[in-house]
């Protein structure tokens, strides 16, 4: 099934530079159904479809046609969260491409990542997986000026490297991105997006080399089930709103009859998703005093309280009164 989900700390610093030169996104926001998630916490995701058409309603109602170049001074790679900042501290560059290689379906689910050594040239590339479509060619532009940007902290600012590989048949502006003077080799329409560097620079050291302990948490480094997927969106949403069978088709942007099928290849259901999601949440909102069961009840959308501690008692065995006291 083709369908992916992109954590809100890649296209953050886009939402931060609006912000900051005053456009209304309000509109942007509501037009790409963005507005129905929580956009304030980065580990948060989003269907990437969604982030797509943001990308293309900025292009249309701003008339910004390279996000990299007005936005160049914002897109880092310890812009993206926990992720980032475990690239950004790893020992030197040689670990930082491995680390982005196993775990380069973090950020994007549908991006994957790798390195390669051919003498005294080395070569980090990344490359989504899914269907061309109108936007896509921005979240490559900004997921490769992420790269870049991880490479000066071991190069400098003023490093460039030996060649750039676009998977599109157009660029963006490098004059933003690369040193004045530089002599970069451009090659577009490949395979995947590439940085190729001197072999030489696998020891340098990254931002640190003191034994920081920055690690990744939470993160498979296998392909993300659908339930999994599924699971990250709906935690993401604005609060207030119950998953339903319809709810969770747009989201996938299916029928519920294709989403059940593919559910159903891992062994779960529309209905088990939204089962185990009010499991996880009851078990968060009954740890919070104030609420009152009859609230928790009502919060999760349940007609009355003793359907929703029949629920909980099939969850725990055990009521949900029970088990307040006994934590």
């Amino acid at each position: 099934m083709d369908f992916h989900i992109s954590q809100v700390s890649f296209f953050k610093p886009i939402l931060d530079g609006l912000q900051q030169a005053g456009v209304n996104l309000d509109p942007l926001l509501r037009l790409s159904s963005l507005d129905s998630f929580q956009l304030t916490d980065d580990d948060n995701h989003v269907p990437v479809r969604s982030m797509y058409t943001f990308f293309n309603e900025i292009k249309r109602q701003q008339g910004i046609d390279d996000l990299t170049e007005q936005f160049a001074n914002q897109i880092q790679l310890t812009s993206l969260s926990q992720w980032g900042e475990m690239i950004a501290y790893a020992p030197n560059v040689l670990a930082a491409c491995q680390l982005a290689s196993k775990y380069g379906n973090v950020i994007n689910s549908h991006e994957r990542a790798g390195f390669e050594i051919n003498g005294t040239t080395a070569t980090y590339w990344q490359r989504f997986i899914d269907r061309p479509s109108v936007g896509r060619e921005q979240a490559d532009f900004i997921s490769f000026t992420q790269a870049l940007d991880g490479f000066r902290l071991a190069g400098g600012a003023d490093w460039a490297p030996l060649e750039i590989h676009l998977q599109s048949d157009t660029s963006p502006n490098f004059d933003t991105v690369l040193p004045a003077g530089n002599n970069t080799k451009i090659l577009l329409n490949q395979s995947a997006t590439a940085i190729v560097f001197p072999t030489s620079m696998l020891t340098k050291p990254m931002l640190s080399s003191d034994g920081a302990n920055h690690t990744i948490i939470n993160h498979e480094a296998n392909d993300l089930s659908l339930v999994n997927k599924i699971e990250r969106l709906i935690d993401s949403r604005q609060t207030g709103v119950v998953p339903n069978m319809k709810l969770i088709a747009e989201m996938t942007e299916s029928s519920t009859r294709t989403l059940q099928r593919n559910l159903s290849k891992e062994g779960s259901s529309i209905s088990g998703v939204v089962d185990q999601w009010r499991f996880k949440t009851a078990l968060k909102l009954i740890e919070e005093p104030s609420k009152s069961i009859k609230e928790i009840s009502e919060k999760l959308s349940y007609s009355n309280v003793p359907n929703f501690e029949r629920a909980f008692r099939r969850w725990t065995n055990t009521s949900p009164g029970r088990y307040r006291d006994m934590l």
